[in-house]
This record gives structure tokens, C-alpha cells and sequence, in this order.
């Protein structure tokens, strides 16, 4: 992963952090926050006392748009370890009328951390929550 300018990213206690701010010297900011990182993501902060820490993926919005009050839409993408494919419905049970929203997932990895599985995680329910 490398920093970018104006991007938001996520370091490894799952909070948000940007747009970033490119400092003449070569590191990254925040705007009126506390913290600074490397290009690579590495915290400049060597403080013992900062509980903020090295960025682990960029942020990226979820897969759910809200499209008015009552609808809600899939968007397709990679959300971290997740590929999301477009929903769209299938029968509920063989001979059945009855259809039932479904939507394409699958993990892009074979190798995750706890944070990118919990990560995984939240996307999923906030899958399951759109299809209800």
C-alpha cells in the first residue's frame, strides 16, 4: 500500500483517517488531528503515549448505497478481502415462485489478518442487512 494525497485510510484499531496531507518533508497528516505516517503507511509517531498506529488498507466506502429512504443498492467492488458481485434474485425453494435477493461474494485471498476478517465481517452484515 503506499499513501496518497486526499485519500482516507484505516490503520489496525479499524479508525478512519484523512484526507491526507502530503508535508513537504515526504510524510502524510491529517488536518487539526494528532498522528503522521510514512509513505508506506508506517506511523512517524515513535511516542509510547499515541495509540494511533501504522494504516493497514485504504478506506473505501461499504457496498451499500442508500438510494432513497426504503431502497438500498448493491455496489459492486472490492471491499479489502471481498469481491462483491451485483445482487439480483433467485427462487427461494425448487418450483417456488417466491424469489429471494441474492448477492456475488467471494474472498480475493487465501491469507488474512484478524483485521481484515473482521473487516470481511462487517461488510458481510452489512450485505445481509441490504437483502433483508
Amino acid at each position: 500500500m503506499i499513501v496518497q494525497e486526499g485519500k482516507y485510510y484505516i490503520d489496525g484499531n479499524g479508525e478512519k483517517h484523512g484526507p491526507m496531507v502530503r508535508e513537504p518533508r515526504g510524510w502524510f497528516y491529517v488536518e487539526d488531528k494528532l498522528g503522521c505516517w510514512y509513505r508506506d503507511g508506517e506511523c512517524e509517531d515513535s511516542s509510547t503515549e499515541s495509540s494511533i498506529g501504522p494504516l493497514v488498507a485504504e478506506w473505501t466506502d461499504g457496498p451499500v448505497r442508500t438510494v432513497t429512504r426504503t431502497v438500498t443498492e448493491v455496489v459492486e467492488g472490492v471491499y479489502g478481502i471481498l469481491e462483491v458481485g451485483k445482487a439480483t434474485t433467485m427462487p427461494t425453494q425448487c418450483g417456488s415462485d417466491e424469489e429471494s435477493p441474492v448477492v456475488y461474494v467471494s474472498i480475493v485471498t487465501a491469507y488474512s489478518t484478524s483485521i481484515e476478517l473482521k473487516a470481511a465481517a462487517a461488510v458481510l452484515l452489512e450485505l445481509a442487512g441490504a437483502l433483508e
